[in-house]
């Protein structure tokens, strides 16, 4: 079982089959997103649990798709002074799905002739599986507050294509900046 979890982790980039994830965002109403034109990424520690800090190559590639699609929307990526601050994480869990089936009478004849009593035995499937959050943290850089949050969910089951990887983070940053 530790070999699927460190397996998964190391494929945490293969999430999802895109029709699988279910992509969220929230953002602060009050802010004027209008005003923002300029991004810098997060420098500082991540929390060693992080699951994208246990794979530094998904975290690149996530950060590079993540730096073609807000270039697409208009956003310029500068070193210092940034409008907005960029933070990209991770987590993964492991997850368990039962499934139960049988365990019902059945009762009747054979055309009208007799009764019969059945009974299915009660069969139980378990089923584990590793379920992965990608999240997307923007924060106003002079004020520290964040403004903005997306996130991905999805169950693992192999490397995600790059083609998969745009879509999703596509998906993710579809509604940022917020329109009022």
């Amino acid at each position: 079982m530790k070999i699927l979890k460190i397996l998964a982790l190391l494929l945490f980039v293969g999430l999802w089959g895109c029709s699988s994830v279910t992509i969220e965002s929230d953002y602060d109403p009050n802010i004027d997103f209008s005003q923002y034109k300029t991004y810098a990424w997060y420098k500082g520690e991540t929390p060693p649990e992080d699951a994208l800090a246990k794979n530094p190559l998904a975290k690149k590639r996530i950060m590079a798709t993540v730096d073609y699609v807000m270039d697409k929307k208009g956003f310029k990526k500068v070193d210092e002074n940034p409008d907005l601050v960029l933070i990209v994480h991770g987590g993964m869990k492991e997850k368990m799905q039962v499934h139960q089936t049988g365990g019902h009478a059945m009762y009747g004849g054979y055309y009208g002739y007799g009764w019969g009593v059945g009974y299915t035995p009660v069969r139980t499937d378990v089923v584990y599986y590793n379920e992965a959050t990608l999240i997307i943290d923007i924060a106003d850089y002079k004020k520290k507050e964040f403004i903005w949050r997306g996130a991905a969910t999805g169950v693992v089951n192999g490397r995600v294509s790059d083609e998969e990887l745009d879509d999703i983070i596509t998906r993710m940053l579809e509604d940022f900046p917020p329109k009022k």
